[in-house]
Formats: structure tokens, C-alpha cells, sequence
């Protein structure tokens, strides 16, 4: 593998380090940003955030986001010259999970309460069967990996508590922007002063997130709250315990 999955899995962390407009987030852009020129006529637009700052909107898209049954995450960012791809349903009961890593592959995670499925790439699957007999590895391509190990903390945003957190403490310093229209509904930017990036939220009393841009690059798009989440757990043919693996290990050495 050119790259470990927590390289790649770091990389999609950008998204939400540099999202969160993160002050001195090394990896996002330094492009200052001024205040939009036409602040009376935004407000007129505003609706029930009109009497709020830029951080407090934040704050409560951020409470939001932790709170929701349910919600869909999209997002893209690169770093030192590589592309990660991931897809997330968070719901109150588990998650299901994406990471595709162009040349690497495909990861999948399926987490229902406190039982995970992890679902590597082949390339994954060559590395972690690494001392299984090679007649038995050919048998392990394609099927979920049962563990409560998930690599790189594949499962740290299942929770949509620990994903808002991610956010919440570098989420700051922002200023009020643009209205637009993101999906179908009207949003206002807050932009960072000090980082090229910017969220969009709902034009609501109780806002949400709709997307996230960093460096014009890197995107992270929000759909699907509050919608009904159904997790089902992979047939058992197509799943192999952790106990399983490492006894097909042993046999390479007994």
C-alpha cells in the first residue's frame, strides 16, 4: 500500500479541522477574508438570525448537529498529493461509514450499538492477513471484519456528539456573508476572517449545517436529517471474527 488507511483516514480529517475554520489549522488556506461590503441588505434576508452574530449561528448549528436523530455527511479534501472520498450515516443507533482512497480502494464500517463491522479494501485485506496461509486469503477478500478495533478510529463520528465536537472548539471567529441557495434552501454563509473557508447554514431558527468549503478544494456537504436510519448486520458468510483471522494465522505457524 502506498498509504495506510489512517493515512488516508487523516486526510479526511482535514475536512473537518480546516471546516471548522480551526485558527492556525496548518493544513487549510491563509486567505484573509473581509466582511461582506453589503452587511444591511444580508440582514434584511436573515430572518429569525438576524439578531445573532456569525459565532453564535455556529454554535447553534454545532448543537444541532449533536442533537439530530439522524444525519447524512459527504465529504472530499486532499493532503500531501492524495484524494479521500467519505460518506457517513450517523443515526441514534450506529452508523454506516465510507472511506475510498483513489488507488487504494474502498472501506466500508458498520457499527450497531457497540457491535463493528470493518469491511477493508483488497489492498487493506493483503496487509491485515499478512502471516494467514496464502490458500486462506483469497477467502477473506470481501467480507466484513468483525472487531472491536477499528483502524485509525474509523468510528470516531458515529457519534454525532463526538462529530459535532470536532467542530465545536475551533468553530470561532467567523463574520456573516452571503445569502445563497444550497439543495433548495436559503443559506448564509460565515465565513472565517482568517481562513479561506466557509459554512453554510440554514436560514432557521434553529439552524443546521448544509456544506462546508475550505480553499475552494475541499467540501463537506450535510443532507439527510432526521431521516430514518435502518442499519441491518451483513450475512454471517460474509463475516469473519477477529478469533477467526487469528487462528488462520496460527496454522501458518503450527
Amino acid at each position: 500500500m502506498r498509504a495506510s488507511l489512517e493515512a488516508g483516514r487523516r486526510a479526511v480529517a482535514v475536512v473537518v479541522s480546516c471546516a471548522g475554520l480551526a485558527a492556525g489549522a496548518t493544513a487549510c488556506g491563509t486567505a484573509q477574508l473581509s466582511p461582506p461590503a453589503s452587511a444591511a441588505r444580508a440582514t434584511q434576508s436573515e430572518g429569525p438570525l438576524a439578531g445573532l452574530t456569525a459565532d453564535q449561528i455556529a454554535r447553534r448549528a454545532i448543537a444541532d448537529l449533536a442533537a439530530v436523530p439522524s444525519v447524512h455527511v459527504a465529504g472530499s479534501t486532499g493532503q500531501d498529493g492524495q484524494t479521500a472520498f467519505l460518506d457517513l450515516t450517523s443515526g441514534t443507533k450506529g452508523c454506516t461509514e465510507t472511506l475510498r482512497i483513489p488507488g487504494q480502494g474502498t472501506s466500508t464500517l458498520l457499527q450497531i450499538g457497540t457491535t463493528v463491522w470493518f469491511k477493508p479494501s483488497d489492498q487493506e485485506w493483503k496487509w491485515m492477513a499478512y502471516g494467514v496461509p496464502a490458500a486462506a486469503r483469497r477467502h477473506l477478500e470481501g467480507k466484513y471484519l468483525q472487531t472491536p478495533d477499528v483502524p485509525a478510529g474509523m468510528a470516531a463520528w458515529c457519534s454525532r456528539g463526538e462529530l459535532a465536537s470536532a467542530f465545536g472548539s475551533e468553530l470561532k471567529d467567523l463574520v456573516k456573508g452571503k445569502i445563497t441557495t444550497i439543495s433548495g434552501q436559503p443559506a448564509l454563509q460565515l465565513a472565517g476572517q482568517r481562513h479561506s473557508a466557509s459554512a453554510y447554514v440554514t436560514i432557521s431558527a434553529r439552524p443546521e449545517f448544509l456544506r462546508i468549503d475550505v480553499s475552494g478544494q475541499e467540501h463537506t456537504v450535510f443532507t439527510g436529517y432526521n431521516r430514518p436510519l435502518t442499519l441491518t448486520p451483513p450475512p454471517a458468510d460474509q463475516t469473519i471474527s477477529t478469533a477467526q483471522l487469528a487462528a488462520l494465522g496460527a496454522q501458518a505457524h503450527g
